[in-house]
């Protein structure tokens, strides 16, 4: 997902909906752990089933918080506890995808006192793969694979499919999008907490003084 955000070129971030993609970055790490068995699919009481270390250090670390936790919380609260820390999440992906050898790292300096990092892709293999994998979910009426229709769901959330598709392409997956997201639990609690934290921001900007 993060490297559905860069531009190819540049390594600049491309305009995402700020409150969905910190909210699928999140869900990306609890669905991840789910995935490998590390916690269970329960959206009400989430608890860690399993503790033996991954690969990851970022997994290992929302592991041991989940399992310190020493009550099982349902999935949203940790969806938004995970958000607050979108930035670290982000960063860690973008560290481990430049030790893979997928992207670089390039630093600049502005005005010789700010510096802004890019991360253009290095051969662009692996980001035309994820990006198939989510065209022929959409394309397709065969059942996905459970990291894929994760996959299309975090994309869902984050508002990053018309960066994907044309805008009548985006249109016509609507529904496509619709049926997948059914397959997953867990990536619907992670939308409805986005949609709620939406209607939230609508509000108060609707209570707001003109």
């Amino acid at each position: 997902m993060v490297l559905l955000t860069l531009d190819d070129q540049s390594g600049r971030v491309l305009p995402v909906d700020d409150i969905g993609y910190r909210h699928a970055l999140g869900g990306a790490v609890l669905m991840d752990l789910a995935l490998r068995g590390k916690i269970d699919n329960n959206v009400e009481t989430l608890r860690v089933i399993d503790s033996t270390p991954t690969a990851e250090g970022l997994l290992n670390h929302w592991i041991r918080i989940i399992e310190d936790e020493g009550e099982s919380l349902p999935a949203k609260v940790w969806i938004a506890r995970l958000a607050l820390e979108s930035e670290e999440i982000e960063q860690a992906a973008l560290s481990r995808l430049v030790e893979r050898g997928i992207l670089a790292c390039q630093e600049k300096r502005l005005l010789w006192v700010f510096e802004t990092r890019r991360y253009p892709t290095i051969d662009g293999t692996e980001e035309k793969e994820v990006k198939r994998r989510i065209i022929d979910v959409l394309l397709s009426e065969d059942t996905p694979s459970p990291s894929d229709a994760i996959l299309v769901g975090l994309v869902d959330d984050a508002r990053l499919l018309p960066h994907l598709l044309s805008e009548a392409e985006t249109r016509n997956a609507a529904t496509r999008v619709v049926q997948v997201r059914k397959l997953d639990r867990m990536g619907q609690e992670v939308s409805v907490v986005i949609e709620h934290l939406r209607m939230e921001m609508l509000q108060a900007l609707t209570r707001a003084p003109q």
